[in-house]
């Protein structure tokens, strides 16, 4: 073979080489970006997200009855160093309440779903706030909070489908996604398999690349805790009161039935049961019905939702020891509630002295 055979021959194979080299690259990129890469193919709320230089995004969707779904996302940075820091300072610089820009975007992302889906959709009560979550200041957050109208499927009277008008959704490297319900449904069926889930809540993690149709949460009105068992309770109780005035007005007549024409009993002189208790003026005291310490709508909830009740009525923080006194839990039982809650991001916990503080995330402004 010629000198010049042999150079043409490692000129081709070098090319050969290379072409190789930038398909390979090129499939990689876009695998990566399949897995939710925030890069160059951003994901669905690194798209519409005004702010930058975050560590993570917490997207909660929570489903109301009337099909309309209340959104939360929060873009969180740790405040661990001066560029995070700063990061974060600007991020709070920059946004404006009401969020004109992050409102737009959605509500371009609303029209494209309307479209799709051919249910007339909206974007409305749109907000933001800049905070920390807790005191220490260890995490900055940016939450954005909006209702999507119309946003769940009906395709029967009690059936409800969560996910068509975000199909194909893509979830970037640290984002999560939150599908969340009333305890008055129940779930008949979720796709993908979730990496996380509750009674009420599904969570998926990124990266993740939704497939068109996903993802699906399928859900089943059971009227438990919704209007349909109040109703019944309602009349219960309107029964019972009718019956014990009843049996109270029966009680008076029979007792005090001989009355004279001034209307006192027999002799025409007013009498007081030998047996009423009577105060230090000598007016009669009724007794006073205790008022049983079991409230039947707290029998009804669950574990993290008598936490949150709590958390809530004490303006978002509270002590873990406080927590244990008020529903009357053993140590063990108020630390697993907690660490789960805390590890899905319903709760933050800190350390305050010696005792952890439970809080709601973004309730502590700075």
């Amino acid at each position: 073979m010629t000198d010049s055979a042999i150079g043409d021959r490692v000129v081709r194979l070098v090319a050969l080489g290379a072409a190789v080299t930038v398909l390979v690259a090129v499939a990689l990129g876009a695998s990566a970006g399949a897995a939710g890469d925030t890069g160059s193919n951003p994901s669905f709320v690194g798209a519409l997200a005004p702010v930058s230089g975050y560590d993570a995004v917490v997207t909660r969707v929570d489903f109301d009855r009337d099909g309309d779904a209340h959104w939360r996302v929060e873009f969180r940075y740790e405040l661990t160093d001066g560029a995070a820091r700063r990061a974060f300072a600007q991020a709070r610089t920059n946004v404006s309440n009401p969020p004109g820009v992050f409102v737009g975007r959605m509500r371009r992302a609303v029209d494209r779903a309307e479209q799709e889906t051919g249910r007339s959709m909206a974007v409305e009560n749109g907000s933001v706030r800049a905070h920390r979550s807790v005191p220490s200041g260890r995490f900055g957050v940016v939450t954005y909070r909006f209702t999507w109208t119309n946003f769940a499927a009906t395709p029967a009277s009690d059936r409800y489908v969560l996910g068509d008008a975000i199909g194909g959704l893509r979830l970037g490297a640290n984002e999560s996604l939150w599908m969340e319900w009333p305890d008055d449904f129940e779930r008949a069926s979720v796709t993908p398999d979730p990496d996380a889930s509750q009674a009420h809540a599904v969570r998926w993690t990124g990266p993740l690349q939704f497939r068109t149709e996903d993802p699906t949460v399928a859900l089943d009105a059971t009227g438990v805790g919704g209007i349909d068992s109040i109703l019944p309770a309602l009349g219960g109780a309107a029964l019972a009161l009718v019956l014990a005035v009843g049996w109270y007005g029966h009680g008076r007549w029979w007792g005090e039935s001989s009355t004279t024409d001034d209307g006192l009993p027999g002799d025409g002189t007013a009498t007081t049961p030998p047996d009423a208790d009577r105060d230090d003026a000598g007016e009669t005291v009724g007794e006073t019905a205790e008022k049983s310490p079991d409230d039947p709508r707290e029998e009804l909830l669950t574990d993290e939702e008598r936490v949150l009740r709590l958390l809530e009525a004490e303006g978002g923080r509270m002590k873990q020891q406080d927590l244990i006194a008020a529903v009357d839990w053993s140590r063990t039982k108020a630390s697993d509630v907690v660490n789960e809650m805390h590890e899905a991001e319903r709760i933050e916990v800190y350390r305050l002295g010696r005792e952890n503080v439970l809080a709601l995330p973004g309730e502590i402004e700075v």
